[in-house]
Protein backbone atom coordinates (compact mmCIF):
# COMPACT_ATOMS: atom_id res chain seq x y z
CA UNK A 1 0.00 0.00 0.00
CA UNK A 2 1.52 2.96 -1.06
CA UNK A 3 0.70 6.09 1.42
CA UNK A 4 1.95 9.28 2.15
CA UNK A 5 2.31 9.48 5.74
CA UNK A 6 3.20 13.18 6.93
CA UNK A 7 -0.29 15.18 6.61
CA UNK A 8 1.62 18.48 7.78
CA UNK A 9 4.33 20.57 8.79
CA UNK A 10 4.33 23.73 10.92
CA UNK A 11 6.92 25.69 9.92
CA UNK A 12 7.35 28.80 12.23
CA UNK A 13 10.19 30.42 10.54
CA UNK A 14 13.06 27.92 10.62
CA UNK A 15 12.23 25.31 7.60
CA UNK A 16 15.17 23.10 6.63
CA UNK A 17 14.36 19.83 5.03
CA UNK A 18 16.13 17.19 3.73
CA UNK A 19 13.58 14.85 1.84
CA UNK A 20 13.92 10.88 1.08
CA UNK A 21 11.71 7.68 0.67
CA UNK A 22 11.07 5.23 3.98
CA UNK A 23 10.34 1.73 3.46
CA UNK A 24 8.83 0.10 6.92
CA UNK A 25 6.74 -3.01 7.05
CA UNK A 26 4.12 -3.47 3.76
CA UNK A 27 3.84 0.76 3.51
CA UNK A 28 5.98 2.58 1.52
CA UNK A 29 6.33 6.33 2.63
CA UNK A 30 7.06 8.45 -0.39
CA UNK A 31 8.57 11.91 0.44
CA UNK A 32 7.98 14.38 -2.67
CA UNK A 33 11.13 16.33 -3.29
CA UNK A 34 11.08 20.40 -2.80
CA UNK A 35 12.48 23.32 -0.69
CA UNK A 36 9.28 23.95 0.82
CA UNK A 37 7.81 21.18 2.64
CA UNK A 38 7.10 17.55 2.81
CA UNK A 39 4.51 15.74 0.64
CA UNK A 40 1.55 14.02 1.31
CA UNK A 41 -1.78 12.38 0.15
CA UNK A 42 -5.02 12.67 2.64
CA UNK A 43 -4.78 10.18 5.35
CA UNK A 44 -8.42 9.20 4.46
CA UNK A 45 -6.85 7.42 1.27
CA UNK A 46 -5.34 4.67 3.33
CA UNK A 47 -9.03 3.86 4.89
CA UNK A 48 -11.58 1.30 3.84
CA UNK A 49 -14.90 2.83 3.27
CA UNK A 50 -17.97 1.76 5.15
CA UNK A 51 -20.72 0.26 3.88
CA UNK A 52 -23.22 0.45 6.56
CA UNK A 53 -24.78 3.02 8.25
CA UNK A 54 -24.06 4.20 11.11
CA UNK A 55 -25.23 6.52 13.61
CA UNK A 56 -24.15 10.38 13.69
CA UNK A 57 -21.26 11.54 16.14
CA UNK A 58 -22.16 13.39 18.74
CA UNK A 59 -20.48 15.71 21.18
CA UNK A 60 -20.60 13.03 24.04
CA UNK A 61 -19.19 10.12 22.07
CA UNK A 62 -16.17 12.42 20.41
CA UNK A 63 -15.44 13.26 24.34
CA UNK A 64 -15.63 9.72 25.63
CA UNK A 65 -13.07 9.35 22.94
CA UNK A 66 -10.81 11.44 24.25
CA UNK A 67 -11.15 11.31 27.69
CA UNK A 68 -11.31 7.27 27.25
CA UNK A 69 -7.65 7.69 25.96
CA UNK A 70 -4.94 5.54 27.65
CA UNK A 71 -2.33 7.81 26.47
CA UNK A 72 -3.16 11.61 26.73
CA UNK A 73 -3.36 13.69 30.63
CA UNK A 74 -6.03 15.25 31.95
CA UNK A 75 -4.78 18.30 31.02
CA UNK A 76 -4.25 16.94 27.55
CA UNK A 77 -7.43 15.55 27.25
CA UNK A 78 -9.42 19.06 28.78
CA UNK A 79 -7.56 20.95 25.85
CA UNK A 80 -8.49 18.45 22.88
CA UNK A 81 -11.90 18.41 23.56
CA UNK A 82 -12.91 21.57 22.53
CA UNK A 83 -16.65 21.96 22.59
CA UNK A 84 -17.23 24.98 20.38
CA UNK A 85 -15.02 23.30 17.80
CA UNK A 86 -16.63 19.96 17.70
CA UNK A 87 -20.38 21.66 17.64
CA UNK A 88 -18.99 23.43 14.51
CA UNK A 89 -17.46 20.50 12.61
CA UNK A 90 -19.65 17.57 13.63
CA UNK A 91 -22.56 18.31 11.21
CA UNK A 92 -20.39 18.57 8.33
CA UNK A 93 -18.56 15.35 9.06
CA UNK A 94 -22.33 13.32 9.69
CA UNK A 95 -22.88 14.14 5.70
CA UNK A 96 -21.00 10.86 5.20
CA UNK A 97 -20.15 7.05 6.21
CA UNK A 98 -17.07 7.71 4.89
CA UNK A 99 -15.84 11.42 7.12
CA UNK A 100 -17.77 9.33 10.13
CA UNK A 101 -15.79 6.45 10.07
CA UNK A 102 -12.85 8.86 9.47
CA UNK A 103 -13.56 10.58 12.11
CA UNK A 104 -14.07 7.54 14.95
CA UNK A 105 -10.52 6.30 13.73
CA UNK A 106 -8.78 9.58 14.39
CA UNK A 107 -9.96 10.90 17.64
CA UNK A 108 -10.20 7.33 19.32
CA UNK A 109 -6.49 7.31 18.85
CA UNK A 110 -5.12 10.11 19.04
CA UNK A 111 -1.91 11.72 20.92
CA UNK A 112 0.76 14.43 21.63
CA UNK A 113 4.23 13.91 22.06
CA UNK A 114 7.55 15.81 21.91
CA UNK A 115 9.78 16.12 19.16
CA UNK A 116 9.51 14.73 15.60
CA UNK A 117 8.87 11.42 14.14
CA UNK A 118 12.24 11.22 12.04
CA UNK A 119 15.22 12.91 13.43
CA UNK A 120 17.25 14.45 11.76
CA UNK A 121 15.11 15.08 8.65
CA UNK A 122 14.23 19.06 8.78
CA UNK A 123 14.06 20.93 11.66
CA UNK A 124 10.29 22.34 12.44
CA UNK A 125 8.29 23.23 15.34
CA UNK A 126 5.59 20.33 14.74
CA UNK A 127 3.93 17.91 12.18
CA UNK A 128 0.64 16.04 12.14
CA UNK A 129 1.26 11.97 11.27
CA UNK A 130 -2.12 11.29 10.35
CA UNK A 131 -2.32 8.15 9.27
CA UNK A 132 -2.64 5.43 11.03
CA UNK A 133 -1.59 6.70 14.63
CA UNK A 134 -2.66 10.00 14.85
CA UNK A 135 0.47 11.76 16.64
CA UNK A 136 0.72 15.50 17.02
CA UNK A 137 4.74 15.68 17.35
CA UNK A 138 5.38 19.39 18.89
CA UNK A 139 9.71 20.18 19.19
CA UNK A 140 9.82 20.95 22.79
CA UNK A 141 7.10 19.92 24.06
CA UNK A 142 6.42 18.17 27.25
CA UNK A 143 2.51 19.04 28.80
CA UNK A 144 -0.15 21.65 28.16
CA UNK A 145 0.74 25.12 29.24
CA UNK A 146 4.27 24.83 28.90
CA UNK A 147 4.39 27.54 26.11
CA UNK A 148 4.39 25.40 22.71
CA UNK A 149 -0.04 25.31 23.06
CA UNK A 150 0.34 27.42 19.37
CA UNK A 151 1.73 24.64 17.63
CA UNK A 152 -0.18 22.18 19.59
CA UNK A 153 -3.27 23.75 18.29
CA UNK A 154 -2.72 24.47 14.47
CA UNK A 155 -1.36 20.68 14.28
CA UNK A 156 -4.29 19.51 15.97
CA UNK A 157 -6.58 21.73 13.35
CA UNK A 158 -4.90 19.75 10.81
CA UNK A 159 -6.56 16.40 12.36
CA UNK A 160 -10.10 18.35 11.88
CA UNK A 161 -9.08 18.80 8.00
CA UNK A 162 -9.73 15.91 5.46
CA UNK A 163 -8.95 17.44 2.10
CA UNK A 164 -6.85 16.87 -1.34
CA UNK A 165 -5.56 18.22 -4.48
CA UNK A 166 -6.68 21.92 -3.34
CA UNK A 167 -3.64 22.16 -0.99
CA UNK A 168 -3.68 25.86 -1.02
CA UNK A 169 -6.11 26.15 1.81
CA UNK A 170 -4.78 23.60 4.25
CA UNK A 171 -2.20 25.53 6.27
CA UNK A 172 -3.18 29.08 6.41
CA UNK A 173 -7.22 27.56 7.16
CA UNK A 174 -5.52 25.65 9.87
CA UNK A 175 -3.78 28.48 11.54
CA UNK A 176 -7.35 30.58 10.84
CA UNK A 177 -9.40 27.45 13.12
CA UNK A 178 -6.44 27.53 15.71
CA UNK A 179 -7.17 31.21 16.06
CA UNK A 180 -10.54 31.32 16.44
CA UNK A 181 -10.98 28.06 18.90
CA UNK A 182 -7.84 28.18 20.82
CA UNK A 183 -6.99 31.73 20.81
CA UNK A 184 -3.41 31.19 19.36
CA UNK A 185 -1.71 34.18 17.44
CA UNK A 186 -2.00 33.69 13.67
CA UNK A 187 1.77 34.62 12.67
CA UNK A 188 2.25 32.47 10.25
CA UNK A 189 0.97 31.82 6.21
CA UNK A 190 -0.30 35.63 7.08
CA UNK A 191 -0.29 36.39 2.89
CA UNK A 192 -2.10 33.19 2.35
CA UNK A 193 -4.83 34.07 5.40
CA UNK A 194 -5.63 37.03 3.32
CA UNK A 195 -6.22 35.29 0.50
CA UNK A 196 -8.15 32.92 2.19
CA UNK A 197 -10.80 35.69 3.83
CA UNK A 198 -10.63 37.54 0.81
CA UNK A 199 -12.38 34.37 -1.37
CA UNK A 200 -14.33 33.81 1.89
CA UNK A 201 -15.62 37.37 1.32
CA UNK A 202 -16.27 36.72 -1.92
CA UNK A 203 -18.32 33.62 -2.31
CA UNK A 204 -18.73 33.20 2.07
CA UNK A 205 -17.54 30.94 4.70
CA UNK A 206 -19.53 27.63 4.29
CA UNK A 207 -18.13 26.28 0.81
CA UNK A 208 -14.46 26.90 2.05
CA UNK A 209 -15.40 24.89 5.64
CA UNK A 210 -17.04 22.43 3.24
CA UNK A 211 -14.26 21.59 1.76
CA UNK A 212 -11.61 21.60 4.31
CA UNK A 213 -13.91 19.33 6.40
CA UNK A 214 -15.03 17.08 3.85
CA UNK A 215 -12.86 17.25 0.76
CA UNK A 216 -15.90 18.02 -1.00
CA UNK A 217 -14.78 20.93 -3.22
CA UNK A 218 -18.65 21.36 -5.33
CA UNK A 219 -19.78 24.23 -3.51
CA UNK A 220 -16.45 25.97 -4.18
CA UNK A 221 -16.87 25.61 -8.00
CA UNK A 222 -20.55 26.29 -8.12
CA UNK A 223 -20.04 29.62 -6.68
CA UNK A 224 -16.41 30.28 -8.31
CA UNK A 225 -16.79 28.72 -11.90
CA UNK A 226 -19.95 30.87 -12.89
CA UNK A 227 -18.21 34.33 -12.38
CA UNK A 228 -14.72 33.74 -14.49
CA UNK A 229 -14.15 32.65 -17.99
CA UNK A 230 -12.58 29.66 -18.67
CA UNK A 231 -9.49 30.47 -18.57
CA UNK A 232 -9.62 32.63 -15.73
CA UNK A 233 -11.09 29.00 -13.64
CA UNK A 234 -8.59 26.85 -14.76
CA UNK A 235 -5.78 29.44 -13.36
CA UNK A 236 -7.60 29.27 -9.97
CA UNK A 237 -7.87 25.36 -9.99
CA UNK A 238 -4.20 25.63 -10.66
CA UNK A 239 -3.25 28.10 -7.88
CA UNK A 240 -5.53 26.53 -5.28
CA UNK A 241 -3.95 22.93 -6.05
CA UNK A 242 -0.20 24.80 -5.16
CA UNK A 243 0.58 23.73 -1.99
CA UNK A 244 2.72 26.42 -0.02
CA UNK A 245 5.01 23.98 1.96
CA UNK A 246 5.93 22.54 -1.27
CA UNK A 247 6.29 25.87 -3.65
CA UNK A 248 8.71 27.68 -4.79
CA UNK A 249 6.07 30.37 -6.21
CA UNK A 250 4.09 31.38 -3.04
CA UNK A 251 4.40 34.79 -4.24
CA UNK A 252 3.72 34.24 -7.48
CA UNK A 253 0.29 32.16 -6.66
CA UNK A 254 -0.68 34.62 -4.18
CA UNK A 255 -0.60 37.16 -6.52
CA UNK A 256 -2.16 35.38 -9.77
CA UNK A 257 -4.94 34.72 -7.09
CA UNK A 258 -5.12 38.23 -6.39
CA UNK A 259 -6.00 39.22 -9.54
CA UNK A 260 -8.57 36.77 -10.33
CA UNK A 261 -10.12 37.14 -6.61
CA UNK A 262 -10.31 40.81 -7.79
CA UNK A 263 -12.12 39.42 -11.38
CA UNK A 264 -14.21 37.46 -8.80
CA UNK A 265 -15.59 39.82 -6.92
CA UNK A 266 -16.15 42.22 -9.49
CA UNK A 267 -18.22 40.34 -11.31
CA UNK A 268 -20.12 38.69 -8.83
CA UNK A 269 -21.02 42.27 -7.28
CA UNK A 270 -19.84 45.24 -9.35
CA UNK A 271 -17.27 46.49 -6.22
CA UNK A 272 -13.61 46.33 -6.50
CA UNK A 273 -12.12 44.49 -3.48
CA UNK A 274 -10.28 48.15 -2.16
CA UNK A 275 -13.87 49.43 -2.33
CA UNK A 276 -15.51 46.81 -0.21
CA UNK A 277 -15.96 47.54 3.52
CA UNK A 278 -14.19 44.52 5.12
CA UNK A 279 -11.78 43.84 2.16
CA UNK A 280 -10.63 46.72 2.20
CA UNK A 281 -9.75 46.57 6.01
CA UNK A 282 -8.74 43.11 5.22
CA UNK A 283 -5.92 44.21 2.60
CA UNK A 284 -4.80 47.30 4.70
CA UNK A 285 -4.10 44.55 7.96
CA UNK A 286 -6.12 46.59 9.96
CA UNK A 287 -6.22 45.07 13.36
CA UNK A 288 -9.58 46.85 14.48
CA UNK A 289 -11.03 44.26 12.38
CA UNK A 290 -12.89 41.72 14.21
CA UNK A 291 -14.72 39.38 11.69
CA UNK A 292 -14.58 35.34 12.93
CA UNK A 293 -15.14 33.18 9.73
CA UNK A 294 -15.13 29.25 10.85
CA UNK A 295 -16.24 29.95 15.14
CA UNK A 296 -20.25 30.59 15.19
CA UNK A 297 -19.70 30.93 18.75
CA UNK A 298 -17.66 34.46 18.81
CA UNK A 299 -20.07 36.60 18.23
CA UNK A 300 -20.05 39.83 16.53
CA UNK A 301 -18.17 41.05 13.66
CA UNK A 302 -16.77 44.53 13.77
CA UNK A 303 -14.25 47.13 13.31
CA UNK A 304 -13.91 50.48 15.22
CA UNK A 305 -13.16 53.60 14.51
CA UNK A 306 -10.95 56.03 16.39
CA UNK A 307 -12.61 59.35 16.92
CA UNK A 308 -12.08 62.49 18.89
CA UNK A 309 -14.56 64.83 20.55
CA UNK A 310 -13.70 68.36 22.18
CA UNK A 311 -14.29 67.92 26.01
CA UNK A 312 -13.89 71.30 28.53
CA UNK A 313 -10.81 69.31 29.58
CA UNK A 314 -8.68 69.47 26.06
CA UNK A 315 -9.26 66.91 22.75
CA UNK A 316 -9.51 63.36 23.86
CA UNK A 317 -10.27 60.27 21.73
CA UNK A 318 -13.15 58.20 21.68
CA UNK A 319 -14.33 54.62 19.92
CA UNK A 320 -16.69 53.60 17.74
CA UNK A 321 -17.85 50.05 16.91
CA UNK A 322 -19.00 49.24 13.54
CA UNK A 323 -20.90 46.28 13.37
CA UNK A 324 -21.23 44.06 10.00
CA UNK A 325 -23.32 41.57 9.04
CA UNK A 326 -22.09 38.03 10.05
CA UNK A 327 -19.83 36.04 7.21
CA UNK A 328 -22.98 33.86 7.21
CA UNK A 329 -25.51 35.84 5.33
CA UNK A 330 -23.06 35.57 2.37
CA UNK A 331 -25.53 32.06 2.55
CA UNK A 332 -28.60 33.80 1.84
CA UNK A 333 -27.36 36.21 -1.03
CA UNK A 334 -26.28 33.07 -2.79
CA UNK A 335 -29.27 31.32 -2.11
CA UNK A 336 -31.05 34.24 -3.66
CA UNK A 337 -29.43 34.41 -6.61
CA UNK A 338 -29.19 30.93 -7.62
CA UNK A 339 -33.18 31.22 -7.68
CA UNK A 340 -33.17 34.09 -9.69
CA UNK A 341 -31.15 32.08 -11.84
Amino acid sequence: MRLDIFKSLKTKKNLKLFVGALVAANTIATFVPSVGGIGYEPAHNAYALETTVSSDITLDEIRNMIYSSTKLTDEEKAYLYNEALFKDVLPYINQSERMKFIYRSKFDDIDIKNGILITGLFSANGLYFGNPSHNLYVQGYSNIGDGTEDVVAHEYMHATQDMDVYNFFFEPTAEMLSNEYYGSEADTYLAEIKTIKILMETIGAEPIKQYIYTGDFSMIEERVKPNLDEEEYAEFLECVKEDILKSDHRGLTRHRLRGILETLHYNIYGVHLKDDEVISRILDDDETLVRPYFNEGLGDSYYIVETSKTSKSGDNSDVEYHYLAPISEKEEFFTQSHQLN
